[in-house]
């Protein structure tokens, strides 16, 4: 369900939780509240919509933005339109958005990326401490200041 972002920053700053608290309850990153909240990432499941308003003390209605009466249903064939196959076309339908296998593969990739980076952060830590080792920070210290100097005068 879609969440209303003003809402929920009023009716969690009413029930005296942070980001981060509200983040806890609902078994979502603080960052994904904040996503909320300023509408980038504006849905919930209704599950955590029913913890959500147990938690701030509230109604689905006060904090649920509900799809105009004139919009089919999520997941629902969309009306007919030219492209329709009676009219020689692809049929159009809305979806319910990414299956959990698709969830599942994205978290997958992103955790394959935060341990390359990971690992890129280890090889840089380790390059950083050999030229602190060598001596080499000093340098690079006197050759920013030389090229200041120049650069001022």
């Amino acid at each position: 369900m879609k969440i209303d972002p003003s809402k929920l920053r009023e009716l969690r700053s009413r029930a005296g939780l942070s980001g981060s608290e509200l983040a806890r309850i609902l078994g979502v990153s603080q960052a994904y509240v904040s996503m909320m909240e300023s509408g980038k990432k504006p849905y919930l499941d209704d599950e955590k919509i029913a913890v959500l308003c147990e938690k701030l003390q509230c109604k689905a209605a006060d904090v649920v933005i509900s799809p105009p009466p004139s919009a089919p249903p999520v997941g629902t064939a969309a009306p007919e339109s030219p492209r329709s196959p009676r009219h020689g076309g692809d049929s159009l339908s809305l979806s319910a958005g990414p299956t959990l296998a698709d969830v599942a593969a994205k978290c997958d990739a992103v955790a394959a990326d935060c341990a390359a980076v990971k690992e890129d952060l280890a090889e840089i830590k380790a390059l950083l401490h050999d030229l602190l080792a060598a001596g080499g920070l000093e340098a690079l210290r006197r050759a920013h200041e030389r090229r200041k100097k120049k650069t001022a005068g």
